[in-house]
Parts: C-alpha cells; structure tokens; sequence
C-alpha cells in the first residue's frame, strides 16, 4: 500500500512540474513577445515624436525675442494707459454727493 501511495505521489508531483515548466516557458514568450512589441512603438515613437520637439523648439526659439517685445510694448502701454485714466482724470463728486471736484476748488 505505501509503495502505490508513494507512485502516486511521484506521479502527481511530476505533472505539477510538467504544468509549472509549460507555464513558464508560456510566460517568457509572452514577455518576449510584449517586449519585442514595446521597442517597436518605442522606436516608432521617436521617429514621429522627436522632429516634432525639434520644430516646436525652433519655433520657440525665433518667437521668444518677439514676445519679450510684445510683453514690454503691453507693460509700457498699460503705464501709459493707467496714468492717462487714473492720474489725468478729473476727480469726480463721491457718489453720496459730497465734495468738490478738483478744478472748482479754487473758484
């Protein structure tokens, strides 16, 4: 009985091996498969990403003086703008009616 019982059990664990070993070599064609997919999108990747950074940083790189002059030109015409409204605008009576404007304090 126990040399049946001790065939039985070499013959089960012989299987289990068999069936882990075919799982694993499963796995790695799998992953190799996956692995060889990812460097082709990889390289496929770059060949179509890569010249679009280059022209965006061209591009970048002829507009930025550009937009320091724009950026300057708006905060010189936003001073004039402001002192122009703000500065040079008679004063107004407040809104509850009390008061005098600034040319009629002199009258």
């Amino acid at each position: 009985m126990d040399d049946t019982l001790l065939k039985v059990f070499i013959a089960v664990t012989t299987i289990a091996v068999a069936v882990q070993a075919g799982i694993l070599v499963a796995l790695y064609v799998a992953v190799r498969k996956s692995t060889e997919r990812m460097e082709a999108l990889a390289t496929e990747v770059k060949s179509k990403v890569l010249p679009t950074v280059e022209t965006a940083q061209s591009i970048m790189e002829e507009l930025r003086p550009k937009i320091e002059v724009m950026s300057t030109n708006f905060a010189e015409s936003s001073d004039i703008l402001r002192n122009d409204v703000f500065l040079g605008q008679k004063r107004r009576h407040p809104r509850n009616g009390g008061g005098v404007p600034q040319d009629e304090m002199f009258i």
